[in-house]
């Protein structure tokens, strides 16, 4: 029988989605640097690539409120910008404690300040951040994603998915897409996401809103 690599454990314990858990920075806080802005949907609206190999952070609305406060409103100032995340345990999802992500310090901060950010309806708490020095280096991942090369049967759900998004005209044939992609290989999904950021956001802009569902 062959032996248990550490890669093998490392991949064996990620989380399987396609945004960056407090279950991947259970070994401590991660520096990392914002690469740019996407919207994801109603729920989690902002989707912001990191680097270092992580996956997306999307983060929470408190967290989305404090970086509002101190970065501005423009996402186009995000990329380039810098924030140490670390996991916290007093997050609630249906009632149980699910753990979190949230800013620990971040660029653009002469001082330690502190924001005050809602739990759930009539509770708050204090969040202290820290100014990060332009010193302190990104954080890579220890869970390093090889790219997989798409098989014969990959290229071709590419290209017949690919039309189909190019095609769409309704926000609700797009979360159908959506679904199907989620069901195929990496390299699909990987091939698969630009593509589909770019016409949903298509779909979401001013002049598309009377075809949106309600």
């Amino acid at each position: 029988m062959p032996k248990l690599t550490r890669q093998q454990v490392l991949d064996s314990i990620v989380a399987k989605s396609d945004q960056l858990n407090a279950a991947d920075i259970t070994g401590g806080p991660i520096t990392v640097t914002i690469t740019g802005a996407e919207y994801g949907d109603i729920k989690q609206p902002w989707i912001l690539p990191i680097t270092g190999g992580h996956q997306p952070w999307r983060p929470c609305k408190g967290m989305r409120r404090i970086m509002v406060a101190e970065w501005g409103d423009d996402p186009n100032d995000y990329s380039g910008k810098r924030v140490t995340l670390h996991r916290v345990e007093d997050v609630l999802y249906s009632g149980q404690e699910v753990g979190g992500v949230e800013i620990l310090a971040m660029s653009g901060l002469k001082a330690p300040k502190k924001f005050s950010v809602r739990v759930n309806r009539g509770k708050t708490k204090t969040v202290e951040v820290q100014p990060l020095t332009p010193s302190t280096p990104d954080t890579p991942s220890e869970i390093v994603d090889v790219p997989a090369e798409p098989t014969a049967e990959d290229k071709a759900d590419i290209a017949t998915m690919t039309a189909e998004i190019v095609a769409a005209q309704s926000l609700e044939v797009m979360k159908a897409i959506k679904f199907a992609v989620e069901k195929k290989s990496q390299a699909v999904r990987d091939a698969l996401r630009g593509p589909f950021m770019q016409r949903q956001a298509e779909l979401k802009a001013p002049e598309n809103m009377d075809s949106e569902p309600e």
